[in-house]
C-alpha cells in the first residue's frame, strides 16, 4: 500500500554520487561548464528531499518539458512540474545519484544521463515501512545568460526492481551478460573433418544469441555493444565455410559508428599470396584501408594449406618487412637481428604487408598464427626466430613489438588429406612420422609453449557394468589437441604420441603489442628498456 500511495510523488527523486562524467570532444569541454552541469543536477535531490519546491527554478527552465512516465506523466512547464511534485505524501525521501555521463553537444547545450536511487520511508500509519525505486534521468540542459545551466527537458526511465540490479554487483552482472552473448557451437552444424577450415575452435558453425537484448530497454543499453566486443569477427581468404563469404569491405560499412567502435577483434584466415600480393593487386592492403574497420586486435592465421605451393612441399618462407612474395632462401638471407631500425630507408618498405598495419586506426594488438606439418618444424622454427625482429609501425606513432612471454604453440591431428607431398612419406600414422626431406638432427624447437588453446576436457566414457571401458566414446567432430612442452629456443620439441590416424599439425601463436618508443635509432636492447606501455 505504501508503494502505491507514494508512486506519484517520487519519480524525480533520484540523486547521484556523480562518479563519472565525460564531455564530448567536438566542441571542447570547458571544465567550468561540466561543474555547472553537475551542480544543477546534484541540486535536484536536495530540493526534493527538503520539499523546497520554490527552489525548483534553480534546476529547471520555465518552459521545461518533463516526462515522469507512469508516476506523474508528461508535465509541460515549471508550474505544472512544481504542482505535481508538491502533492502531499506520507513519506520522507532520500535520493542518491550514481553513474553519470555528460556531453557538451553544442554551444550552450548539453546532454546528461544519470542513474538514481530513491528511498521512501513511511510516516503515520506507514511508519516503519520503506521501499526504494531505481531510475535513470535523461536530461537536456541549456546555458543561460547568467552562465548557469538548467534542465529544459527531462525523461525519467524507471528501472526494473530485479535482483539482477538490486542484489547482483555490476561486475558480476556484466560477466553474466558477456557469457550470454558469447558465440556457441551449433551441434547439428558440424564442419567436415577433412575441410580446409576445420581446426581446434572452428569445428562447428556458430551462433550468437542476441535475445538478451530484447528483454528490456535497460538491458539493451547495457549489452548492445557486447555481441561485437565479446566475439571475434572471422573472415576467410579463402577456403572458408560457405556461409562466411562477407568481406570486411562489405561488412563494416553496414555498421553504425557505435558498433564500429565496439568491434574488438578481427580474425583473418588468409593465404600467403593474399598477404604478399603485388602492389597493384594487394587484397590485404585494400582491407587495411577500409576506414570503418578499426578493431583493437587483429589475428592473421596461415594454415598448412595456405603457404605458397604447399602441395609440392616448398620450403616455408615469410617476412612482413619485405614486399611481394618471400621465398625461404630470401628470408634466410635477412639478418634475424634486424629489428626494423633500417627499414624506413628501404626503397620498397611501404609495399611490404607488415607496413599496412599502419592503416588500421585504433589497432593495439596483432597476433600471427602459423601452422605447418610435423616434418617442417625446422622451417617454422626459422621463421619464429626471425619474427623476434618484426616490428610494425602504427599511425599514432606507436610500434607493435613482439611479446615473447605470450608466444605459444600447440599440436593437433588434422586430416591425412592434406599431406599431398611430391616426395614419399612413410608411417604418417605412426608415433614419429618421417619424410625423405625430413631434417634430422634438428636442434631448433618451437617457442616456449603451454596451453593455447587449453587442452580439451576428459572425454566422456561409457562404463559397462563389468567395468570394461573398451567402448569409450569421444564426441564427434572434435580434433585431438596436444600441448607441446618446450624448454626454449635451443631445446628439442618433445615427441607427440600419435594416438589416432591423421596428420600432425604444429601451430605457433605470436603476439605483438603496441608500445610508445623513442623515435631514434638506438640499439634495440637500449630502446626496449625505454619503452612505455
Amino acid at each position: 500500500m505504501l508503494a502505491l500511495t507514494f508512486l506519484t510523488t517520487f519519480f524525480l527523486f533520484f540523486p547521484f554520487l556523480l562518479a563519472d562524467s565525460h564531455g564530448g570532444d567536438s566542441h571542447g569541454d570547458d571544465p567550468s561548464d561540466l561543474e555547472g552541469i553537475r551542480y544543477t543536477i546534484n541540486l535536484y535531490p536536495f530540493i526534493i528531499d527538503a520539499k523546497n519546491w520554490n527552489a525548483l527554478d534553480r534546476v529547471f527552465t520555465q518552459d521545461v518539458q518533463a516526462n515522469y512516465s507512469i508516476a506523474l506523466g508528461f508535465l509541460d512547464g515549471l508550474a505544472a512540474l512544481e504542482a505535481a511534485l508538491s502533492q502531499p505524501a506520507n513519506a520522507d525521501t532520500m535520493h542518491t545519484l550514481s553513474t553519470q555521463t555528460i556531453d557538451i553537444t553544442g554551444h550552450g547545450k548539453a546532454a546528461a544521463t544519470t542513474y538514481v536511487t530513491a528511498w521512501f520511508f513511511g510516516r503515520g500509519v506507514y511508519l516503519g515501512q520503506f521501499f526504494n525505486v531505481f531510475a535513470r534521468y535523461d536530461d537536456t540542459l541549456v546555458k543561460g545568460n547568467d552562465k548557469s545551466w538548467k534542465i529544459n527537458k527531462r525523461n525519467v526511465v524507471f528501472l526494473p526492481n530485479s535482483p539482477l540490479y538490486t542484489l547482483t554487483p555490476p561486475e558480476i552482472r556484466t560477466r553474466i551478460f558477456e557469457y550470454t552473448v558469447t558465440a556457441t557451437d551449433l551441434p547439428d552444424r558440424a564442419y567436415k573433418e577433412d575441410s580446409y577450415h576445420y581446426r581446434p575452435g572452428y569445428t562447428h558453425r556458430q551462433r550468437i544469441d542476441t535475445s538478451l537484448l530484447l528483454t528490456c530497454r535497460l538491458i539493451y543499453l547495457e549489452t548492445r555493444h557486447l555481441p561485437l566486443s565479446q566475439n571475434e569477427l572471422v573472415f576467410y581468404y579463402f577456403r572458408g565455410p560457405r556461409h562466411l563469404f562477407t568481406a570486411p569491405q562489405h561488412f563494416f560499412p553496414t555498421l553504425n559508428e557505435e558498433q564500429r567502435d565496439a568491434v574488438s577483434h578481427v580474425h583473418l584466415f588468409t593465404q600467403q599470396y593474399w598477404l604478399e600480393g603485388s602492389w597493384e593487386y594487394s587484397p590485404w592492403r585494400n582491407v587495411t584501408l577500409v576506414p570503418e574497420m578499426r578493431p583493437k586486435k587483429v589475428t592473421i592465421t596461415l594454415r598448412h594449406t595456405d603457404w605458397w605451393n604447399w602441395e609440392e612441399d616448398e620450403p616455408l618462407g615469410i617476412d612482413p618487412r619485405l614486399p611481394y612474395r618471400v621465398r625461404s632462401n630470401e628470408m634466410l638471407s635477412e639478418d634475424p637481428n634486424d629489428r626494423n631500425e633500417k627499414t624506413p630507408d628501404r626503397a620498397r618498405t611501404e609495399r611490404a604487408w607488415g607496413y599496412q598495419f599502419k592503416n588500421i586506426q585504433g589497432l593495439r594488438e596483432v597476433v600471427i598464427e602459423l601452422e605447418t606439418v610435423e616434418r617442417k618444424i625446422a622451417e617454422l622454427n626459422a621463421i619464429v626466430k626471425r619474427a623476434k625482429g618484426w616490428r610494425f609501425q602504427l599511425a599514432d606513432g606507436r610500434v607493435l613489438i613482439r611479446d615473447e612471454d605470450q608466444t605459444r604453440s600447440y599440436t593437433w591431428r588434422g586430416s591425412e588429406k592434406f599431406h599431398r607431398l611430391a616426395v614419399p612419406v612413410t608411417n604418417l600414422a605412426g608415433p614419429a612420422a618421417t619424410a625423405t626431406n625430413n631434417l634430422s638432427g634438428n636442434s631448433h624447437a618451437l617457442p616456449p609453449v603451454s596451453t593455447y588453446p587449453p587442452p580439451p576436457p576428459p572425454l566422456p566414457t561409457a562404463s559397462p557394468a563389468n567395468g570394461d571401458n573398451s567402448n569409450a566414446m569421444a564426441p564427434a567432430n572434435t580434433p585431438t589437441v596436444e600441448v607441446n612442452s618446450i624448454a626454449g629456443d635451443a631445446a628439442i620439441a618433445s615427441q607427440v604420441e600419435v594416438k589416432e590416424p591423421g596428420l600432425s599439425m604444429h601451430v605457433v601463436v605470436m603476439h605483438w603489442s603496441a608500445w610508445t618508443v623513442d623515435p631514434d635509432s638506438r640499439p634495440v636492447a637500449e630502446l626496449e628498456n625505454k619503452c612505455e606501455n
